[in-house]
């Protein structure tokens, strides 16, 4: 985000990486947070962190608290499948089902039908990640198909580097 820090969705809930430590926020000292079970982050240009649940439900973190939406807000009544920024700006939302919403107003309302679909960008998987201090690197590696990792060495002030497959280390 747009304050220095690095941002996880986790089946744990919301881990926030400074740089030295995580601190994981969820829904036992995140009022608001509907679920710890998160799959989609998207941060916006006015600061706030958008969070998608595996449930579909949507909430956003802005200036220190934590707010869900619902169908009162636009939210369509299956949920939310994605949330993400588009090239000209501005917020869309991806219904589970089907339809495109658009963030106007504080609140989602149907995109126009001229809208055209926007799908969200993949990238690569991670398979290995890098964590530097700027003088040497620490290397992450995945020990299987979950989130595991071993790593082999513990520095102060790292910067994150991930890497594809085939990229050269």
């Amino acid at each position: 985000t747009p304050d220095g820090y690095l941002w996880l969705a986790t089946y744990n809930g919301l881990a926030r990486f400074d740089g030295v430590r995580f601190s994981v926020f969820d829904t036992g000292n995140l009022p608001g947070l509907p679920s710890n079970r998160l799959v989609r982050l998207h941060a916006d240009r006015e600061g706030g962190l958008w969070v998608v649940t595996e449930y579909h439900e949507l909430a956003r973190l802005k200036g220190g608290s934590c707010r869900a939406f619902s169908a009162t807000d636009g939210v369509p009544a299956e949920g939310a499948h994605w949330v993400g920024g588009g090239a000209q700006g501005g917020l869309w939302l991806a219904g589970v089902k089907a339809g495109l919403w658009q963030w106007r107003n504080d609140r989602f309302v149907p995109a126009p039908a001229s809208a055209k679909p926007i799908k969200p960008r993949r990238s690569p998987p991670v398979r290995r990640l890098t964590i530097s201090n700027g003088h040497s690197t620490s290397p992450m590696r995945r020990q299987s198909r979950g989130s595991r990792c071993t790593r082999s060495a513990t520095m102060a002030s790292p910067s994150i580097t991930p890497r594809s497959r085939g990229e050269p280390r």
